[in-house]
C-alpha cells in the first residue's frame, strides 16, 4: 500500500502536534509495510492508494490552482480573509480543488480540515475518510461572526461524511447527534522522542515552584483567566513563576501588555511562539503544567505532559479535557471560569507536591502509552486504511 502524505509545511511554534505525527508516520509506516511518499501538487504523475492530508495548500499550491482555473481563490474560509473574497470564491474553490488536485491522484482520501474535506465529499471519490479535530458548536461560542462558515461547512461535513475519525470521545458524542455512521476515535499521538525522556529528570531550577502553560491569547484558550488565578496563588507561594508559551504571548506582545495594564505581569515570563524542541524544554522545567482553555478536542500540550510525568491541571467540564485526564484519576480538574477555584487547585498541586501526586502522575502516564504511543495510533490509522483500499 502506498501513502500520499501533505508534508511540505513547518511548524514553528508552540507544540508540534500534526508535524510530529507526520514526521514519525514517515519513520514508522515502512515497519508495517506501508510505503509513504510525501505529496508533490507539480507532479500529475504520482499515484498513491490512499492520499492523507493533515493541511491546507500553502501559496504556491493556490498559485498553481489560479493559474488553471484563471479565478482568484482562497485557501480556506479561516477569520483573517476577507469577507468578500471567501463569499465570492470559496464555493468554486471547493469545486476546483477536487477537480484539480483530488481527481485522479488516488481513488481514497483522508483528510482533516472541514472546507477540503467538503471538497473531497463534491468530487468524485467514493472512499473518503475525515479526521474530526475540534468540535466547532463549542469552538463557535468563542469566536466571532467570521467562524460562521467553517461552522456551517463542519455541519455540511460531518453529516454527509461515511467515515470519520475523531481525536476524542467529547468530538465522537457531538457528531453522533446527526451521524450516525461508524466513527472511530484515534486520538493525537505524541512524538516518540518524548516517550524516551526519562521523566525523573525534569529539570526544576533555583527551588521555584515552576508552572507551565502553553496556549494563545484568544477568549477560547482562556489565557486571561488563568494569568488572574496565578496572581492569587502568587499572593501566597511567593517562590512561584508562571512561563507562558504560545501565539501573542511573548515579550511586547498582547498578553504582556495586558498583564502589565492589569499589574499581574509579576513572576510570569512571556516565552511566546517558540520551536518545538524548545517548547519540550520549556515543559521539562514544570512543577504542573496548567491548561485553562474553555475547550479542546484532543490537547497536545497535555498529552505532552502525562506522557513527561507533570502533573495536569484542566477544567472539568471542557471539551476533550477531562477524558484525557480520566475525570480527575490522571490530572486535577478545575472550574476554568472561577479564578479562586484554579488559584486553589494549583495550591493543591504545590502543598501535596509528592506522595500525593504520585498515584495521578502514574495514571496519567500508563493512559498515555495506551492511548498515544505512536506505533499504537499508527495501527489504528492502519485499519482505516485497509478499510479505505477494499
Amino acid at each position: 500500500m502506498k501513502v500520499l502524505i501533505d508534508n511540505d509545511h513547518s511548524f514553528a511554534y508552540a507544540h508540534g502536534g500534526i508535524q510530529e505525527l507526520i514526521n514519525n508516520l514517515l519513520i514508522i509506516a515502512p515497519k508495517f509495510g506501508i510505503e509513504v511518499e510525501p505529496l508533490r501538487w507539480w507532479d500529475s504523475e504520482q499515484h498513491g492508494d490512499i492520499v492523507h492530508f493533515f493541511y491546507k495548500p500553502n501559496i504556491p499550491y493556490l498559485s498553481l490552482i489560479k493559474s488553471k482555473s484563471k479565478i482568484v481563490i482562497s485557501s480556506s474560509l479561516a477569520p483573517n480573509l476577507d469577507d468578500s473574497l471567501v463569499k465570492k470564491n470559496a464555493r468554486k474553490f471547493f469545486y476546483l480543488f477536487a477537480k484539480f488536485f483530488l481527481h485522479g491522484v488516488s481513488n481514497s482520501l483522508a483528510l482533516n480540515l472541514h472546507e477540503y474535506a467538503l471538497a473531497a465529499l463534491e468530487s468524485e471519490k467514493k472512499n473518503v475518510i475525515i479526521t474530526a479535530r475540534d468540535c466547532p458548536r463549542d469552538v463557535l461560542k468563542y469566536s466571532d461572526y467570521r467562524y460562521w462558515p467553517l461552522y456551517i461547512i463542519s455541519r455540511i461535513v460531518y453529516s454527509k461524511a461515511n467515515n470519520l475519525i475523531t481525536v476524542s470521545p467529547y468530538v465522537y458524542d457531538y457528531i453522533q447527534k446527526f451521524n450516525k455512521n461508524k466513527i472511530s476515535v484515534i486520538p493525537n499521538a505524541v512524538n516518540n522522542e518524548v516517550f524516551k525522556l526519562k521523566r525523573n529528570e525534569r529539570i526544576i531550577t533555583n527551588n521555584n515552584f515552576t508552572i507551565v502553560s502553553a496556549l494563545q491569547w484568544n477568549r477560547l484558550k482562556n489565557a486571561k483567566n488563568a494569568i488572574i488565578a496565578f496572581s492569587l496563588f502568587r499572593k501566597k507561594i511567593k517562590n512561584s513563576r508562571y512561563l507562558l508559551i504560545g501565539r501573542n504571548l511573548g515579550e511586547n506582545q498582547q498578553a504582556q501588555k495586558w498583564a502589565q495594564d492589569n499589574k499581574l505581569a509579576d513572576g510570569i515570563s512571556f516565552i511566546g511562539s517558540i520551536p518545538y524542541d524548545d517548547y519540550i524544554k520549556e515543559m521539562q522545567k514544570a512543577d504542573v503544567y496548567f491548561h485553562p482553555s474553555r475547550t479542546e478536542a484532543c490537547s497536545m500540550a497535555i498529552s505532552d505532559a502525562l506522557v513527561m510525568g507533570i502533573p495536569v491541571i484542566g477544567g472539568r467540564k471542557n471539551g476533550g479535557v477531562p477524558w484525557q485526564l480520566q475525570w480527575g484519576l490522571g490530572g486535577l480538574l478545575t472550574d476554568v471560569e472561577n479564578h479562586q477555584s484554579m488559584a486553589e487547585t494549583l495550591l493543591e498541586v504545590y502543598i501535596n507536591k509528592n506522595d500525593y501526586l504520585k498515584n495521578i502522575i502514574e495514571a496519567g502516564h500508563h493512559w498515555s502509552e495506551e492511548w498515544l504511543k505512536m506505533e499504537k495510533v499508527f495501527t489504528r490509522y492502519l485499519s482505516i486504511y485497509e478499510k479505505l483500499k477494499k
